[in-house]
Formats: structure tokens, C-alpha cells, sequence
């Protein structure tokens, strides 16, 4: 798809405001003279207003080459947008300054090639009080019409960014009275809440890991949009993936107490609520992996919420289940039943599909779900065989398959009763579309020895936005690391 139509590129010019008690104009001929307001935008052109420490008349004095260097000036109805917002918003007096930019960029492009200006309009709100953040945002969000001749783009942020709060023209200040809550819980730095809509989005920053559990626990109180919670002096994040919704407290402590496990660098909790939560551990290399997952094992019946973890080095990873409800499936799952031998599971006695793909640091993930449609308990060890189906729809030509992770010589096997299901999950490094772009379509597995051959279309597991074009990275001369069958957690 041919890229937008290049404009030659426009340097900003500034010009500052003051809002000060204007002096009597003594030139000759003088008087009190009118603000050339209408001089202040151009087509990038910066305007700073200073609240007055004192009341007093506002005067508008500009900066000389407010255009956009070839003698451009904002159109009138862009000025008569801005300005009145700026000045409504500046005569509060909790507002210390605001920072309005105005710029163009190119429009839709017209049937005749050309593409029309569209003007946006930047405005800062900064050195607001902390308790004034919600009355600043309500303020900017009332002044600035959702009708107005521009885009918008509207913050308000106390004088070192504690609190900053992006603000939707028409809209409320509900997200900033909750992130001015969770500021207020012991230990929190930062709260960052951008975006709107579903694109809303919240970083709060903490001091250090223990008081990572109670800015989680305030987050979710709160109701901050989709949250994730960081620290300053660690690698560790906990993330929801739906806004009010969070990990179990004691999931979160595992994930604090995990990040301070020797070789562990990494730690990232992800989920919580109706999305299962999700903790991956990184560690330095393979001789620390097995360490911290019998670590994470040995915890696992303490955890009363569920979540899934994966401990990955450099080149694989272990992973399991955590909390007693995750624990007694894995249980069940694993027991034999009373008074007989437990037979093999046969291909046609399972039922495949592709789930969970997901990706993080250079690698790809994506689990085979084998779900059984037996009437008995049946056994499955070990790992199943595949190959993939490219675009073209020729194999995958020299594909290698290994283990995920190191095994015994014999492995455990997983016995499932009628309607369970186990999953092995795929892991690969990301691999370069643009130097082949015959990607991997659909993925052909033999979930036991001399079973049959399933085809399963990735678009199971992977967005497929248009329909028919759902594919990963799995080239010419891929690694997979395939894991063993082990039990699936519960939904």
C-alpha cells in the first residue's frame, strides 16, 4: 500500500503569552492596545499562558514569526477554537501555565492527489495541585468543543507529572479523580492515565516491591482505566487486561517474591478477574530455570487464586500452575482411576485445536489443546509431532522440532477423564516476514504416535482481520521447542 503523499517538513515557531496586568501603552498616540490573538497560531505555532499571581486584566503579547515559514497563517476558526480554551482554562487558580500547540498534518488524500490540511491543537494544562486535577480536567473538557474545526489532544499534570490525565473534549473527570485516589495509596510515585475509550490505558509507578500489592488493590478500587502497576527499582509489572479487574492479592506477593529469587531479572503478571492471571519469571539461563519453578511448585497449594506460569531462560522454559483449584485438576487429571490399569488415548478419541498465542520478547507461543472424547479415562505422554502449512501451501521445509524443556526418559504422562483436555505449548523465536514472507497458515499434528494427522488453521488462535489472512512466523529453517502434554488449568 503506497505510503501518505510527502510534505515538505515545517519547522515550529513559538510565541509566549503572559497573562499579566498589561501597562498603559505611553507612545505617542498610544493607548491601551488590543491583543493580536488572532497572530498566535500558525500552522506550528506554540502559545505558553502564565497565570497571573495576581487578578488583574489579561493582555496577549506575541513573539514576532509566529507563521509556519511560508507566510501560513491558522485559519480563523481555528484561532476562535483554541483561544477562548486557553484563556478559560488559564484563569483558573490552581493552573499554573498552559502549553498550547497548534500544527497541521496532510488529510485523507483527495481523488486528485492532493490532500488537505488537518489542524491539531496540543494543550498542556501543567502545574496543577493534586487535589485540583479532577476540577482542571472537568474544566478543559467542558472548555474544549468536541465540535471544534480541530483534534484534539488535552493533559492536565501536576508540576512534576505525578498525576498526569489526558482529557476527552466533552467528556468527565472520572479517571482523574480515580488516579488522584490511587497517587494517595503508600508508596505510589507516578500515575500516568492516557488514551480514551478502549484505548484507555494507566501506568502507575511505585517506590519498591512491597508496595506493588497495595497499588494493585487501589487500582482496581479505584477503577483506573486498564492498569499496570511498575517499580522503580525493579524489573516487575503487574498488568490487567480489563479495567477493575486484578490478580489475587497473593498471586501478586508470589510475583513480588519472585522478581527478588536469585537469576530471576524479569517478572511480568498479567490478568486477573475473568482473564486467568498469568505470571512468566525470566531468568538469566537454564541453570536457574528448574530452581525457581520448584519454587513456584512449592508455593502452588498456598496460592488460593489461579494462575498460569511459565519460567523461561534464553532458550526454553518450564511451566505450571498455581493455587489449589489449579492443583486439584492437575491432580485429577494425573490419578489413575481405582481398580484398573489406564489405557493410551487414541487419535480418534481426541480433540485438537489451537489456543492461547501470544508473544513476548522476540519469542511466540501457542498451545495444542487436546480435549478428550472418550467414554473412559485414557493416557496421554509425551509430545505430539507436527509439521506447518505455508501460505503457498507447501510445508514448512526444514523444520525442527525439540523438546521445551529437559525431560526424563520417560514422561509423565497425563490421564485424562472424559471432557478433559491437556495442552503442549509451542514456543518460537520471531522470524523475518519481509526476507520470507510464505508464512505459516495452518499447523498439521499427531497428538500420539500413529494417531492421524490433524490440520488446524491458525486463525483458531490468531486474529484473522480480514478474514483469511490469520498466519505466524514459522519459516524456512524453523526452530519449534515443543512442550510435553501436561494438564490444562482450569478456565
Amino acid at each position: 500500500m503506497p505510503g501518505p503523499r510527502e510534505r515538505p517538513r515545517r519547522e515550529p515557531t513559538t510565541a509566549t503569552v503572559g497573562a499579566v496586568n498589561p501597562a498603559p501603552d505611553t507612545s505617542p498616540g498610544g493607548g491601551a492596545r488590543r491583543p493580536p490573538q488572532l497572530r498566535l497560531l500558525a500552522a506550528t505555532a506554540a502559545l505558553v499562558v502564565v497565570a497571573a499571581a495576581a487578578l488583574g486584566t489579561r493582555a496577549w503579547r506575541a513573539s514576532p514569526g509566529c507563521d509556519d515559514g511560508a507566510g501560513g497563517r491558522a485559519p480563523i476558526a481555528v484561532a476562535r477554537a483554541v483561544l477562548p480554551v486557553v484563556d478559560e482554562v488559564a484563569a483558573s487558580p490552581h493552573v499554573a501555565s498552559v502549553v498550547a500547540t497548534c500544527l497541521t498534518y496532510p488529510g485523507p488524500v483527495r481523488p486528485d492527489g492532493t490532500a488537505a490540511d488537518v489542524w491539531a491543537a496540543h494543550l498542556d494544562v501543567r502545574g496543577v495541585d493534586v487535589d485540583a486535577v479532577p476540577g482542571a480536567v472537568q474544566a478543559l473538557a467542558d472548555a474544549a468543543s468536541p465540535s471544534a474545526p480541530v483534534v484534539w489532544s488535552l493533559e492536565v499534570a501536576t508540576a512534576d507529572r505525578d498525576v498526569a490525565v489526558t482529557v476527552r473534549p466533552g467528556g468527565d473527570a472520572q479517571v482523574a479523580r480515580a488516579a488522584v485516589e490511587v497517587r494517595r495509596a503508600p508508596g505510589v510515585r507516578r500515575v500516568v492515565a492516557s488514551g480514551a475509550g478502549g484505548d484507555a490505558s494507566t501506568l502507575v509507578t511505585v517506590a519498591s516491591t512491597e508496595d506493588v500489592v497495595g497499588a494493585v488493590a487501589a487500582a482496581a478500587e479505584a477503577g483506573t482505566p486498564t492498569t499496570t502497576v511498575d517499580v522503580a527499582d525493579a524489573w516487575l509489572e503487574v498488568a490487567q487486561v480489563r479495567t477493575g479487574d486484578a490478580p489475587a492479592q497473593d498471586v501478586v506477593r508470589v510475583a513480588v517474591d519472585a522478581v527478588a529469587w536469585p537469576g530471576v531479572y524479569r517478572v511480568v503478571l498479567r490478568g486477573g478477574g475473568a482473564a486467568r492471571a498469568d505470571l512468566a519469571v525470566h531468568v538469566d539461563d537454564d541453570t536457574v530455570r528448574e530452581d525457581v519453578a520448584d519454587r513456584l511448585d512449592a508455593v502452588a497449594a498456598d496460592v488460593a487464586g489461579a494462575a498460569s506460569y511459565r519460567v523461561e531462560s534464553p532458550t526454553v522454559q518450564t511451566v505450571g500452575v498455581l493455587g489449589p483449584d489449579a492443583v486439584a485438576a492437575a491432580a485429577d487429571a494425573t490419578r489413575p482411576a481405582a481398580g484398573e490399569d489406564v489405557r493410551a488415548c487414541t487419535g480418534d478419541e481426541l480433540e485438537l485445536a489451537l489456543t492461547g498465542f501470544d508473544v513476548a520478547l522476540g519469542s511466540r507461543f501457542l498451545r495444542v489443546t487436546a480435549t478428550s472424547a472418550a467414554s473412559t479415562p485414557c493416557r496421554l505422554q509425551g509430545m505430539p509431532d507436527l509439521a506447518a502449512m505455508r501460505t503457498s501451501g507447501t510445508l514448512v521445509p526444514s523444520l525442527t522440532l525439540e523438546p521445551a524443556r529437559s525431560r526424563p526418559a520417560e514422561p509423565a504422562a497425563v490421564v485424562l477423564q472424559p471432557g478433559q483436555a491437556a495442552t503442549s505449548e509451542l514456543r518460537w523465536g520471531a522470524m523475518s516476514t519481509s526476507q520470507d514472507p510464505d508464512t505459516t497458515v495452518a499447523l498439521l499434528v499427531t497428538a500420539v504416535p500413529d494417531g492421524p494427522q490433524v490440520t488446524l488453521p491458525v486463525a483458531q488462535a490468531v486474529p484473522d482481520d480480514p478474514p483469511g489472512t490469520a498466519s505466524v512466523d514459522i519459516l524456512h529453517g524453523a526452530t519449534v521447542r515443543v512442550g510435553d502434554w501436561a494438564p490444562s488449568p482450569s478456565p
